[in-house]
């Protein structure tokens, strides 16, 4: 097994992801997630922060069947911060094909400045759009604490999540063979508008139903699947436009979305939209 040497000296001021339908590779992963070849713990760690780099633990995860496939890293102005910064990268043990697209991923977040412990969420991998659903809230998740024993409790807490991200694709085939009315997917879109904009000014301009504008042509369905998947991408990718009202009615100013590139926040809403895609196939089966 090749061995990762702790080298890197490259740091980045924005966020950045990669996903791949193939394995990542060691300069993939050094220019996407620097933080994850860390030689040290961030300096305001104390004496009692086991130092457990994320390299060994993508070194040990490849050994134990899992390939690294998607890499994102937390943006820093600062050079000392960036180097210890908030990390995700996504693993799984199938390959996508056109007849089974769906396969399930184990998601690692860590950091090695004290923001956040090793966690595993069950995630959802889709090849037709390099889309990567989380799970939701209702299927397990694993935080392990930087101790000396975090390596062996993270590839166990491993092959926990992938199981249990194995159980959603029996939802998912549930989801494709429920059918839509267009008043349920607007119900979707408008409770997706409101985790991610809530009632600000951006939100407000834009109406929920540009929610559901596909992007591609594989996604042009009324099943709950293909609509949960379009509402998802729209959400975190952006690139949505609309205009603030002036006290007359009249166009003031032109708004855009933005893409969520913050770990947590994607995240996070990456497993609410799931949730809503469940509560709504509960809903139908009613």
């Amino acid at each position: 097994m090749h061995v990762f040497t702790n080298d890197t000296t490259l740091v980045r001021s924005i966020s950045t992801t990669l996903r791949s339908h193939r394995t990542l590779n060691e300069l993939q992963l050094r220019a996407m997630v620097p933080a994850a070849f860390a030689t040290e713990a961030h300096n305001s760690r104390s004496h009692r922060y086991a130092y457990i780099p994320t390299a060994t633990i993508i070194e040990q995860m490849i050994g134990a069947g899992f390939q690294p496939t998607y890499a994102a890293q937390t943006g820093s102005k600062e050079e000392n911060a960036a180097g210890h910064a908030k990390h995700m990268i996504r693993f799984r043990r199938g390959v996508p094909t056109e007849l089974n697209e769906s396969v399930p991923e184990v998601v690692l977040i860590n950091s090695h400045d004290g923001s956040s412990s090793y966690q595993l969420l069950a995630g959802i991998y889709r090849l037709v759009c390099l889309n990567g659903l989380v799970v939701g809230h209702d299927y397990q998740s694993v935080n392990v604490r930087h101790s000396g024993k975090a390596a062996a409790q993270v590839i166990e807490g491993s092959f926990e999540v992938i199981e249990q991200a194995t159980h959603a694709l029996p939802r998912i085939e549930q989801m494709q063979q429920t059918l839509l009315t267009q008043d349920e997917r607007m119900m979707l879109a408008i409770s997706a508008h409101q985790l991610r904009f809530g009632d600000s000014e951006v939100g407000q301009s834009i109406p929920a139903a540009r929610l559901l504008e596909t992007r591609r042509a594989a996604d042009h369905g009324i099943d709950l699947w293909s609509t949960l998947n379009v509402v998802q991408e729209n959400v975190i990718r952006g690139r949505q436009t609309g205009w603030v009202l002036d006290d007359r009615g009249r166009r003031a100013r032109r708004v855009s979305t933005r893409a969520i590139n913050g770990i947590g926040q994607s995240v996070n809403l990456n497993r609410e939209i799931w949730n809503l895609g469940e509560q709504l196939l509960e809903l139908k089966a009613a």
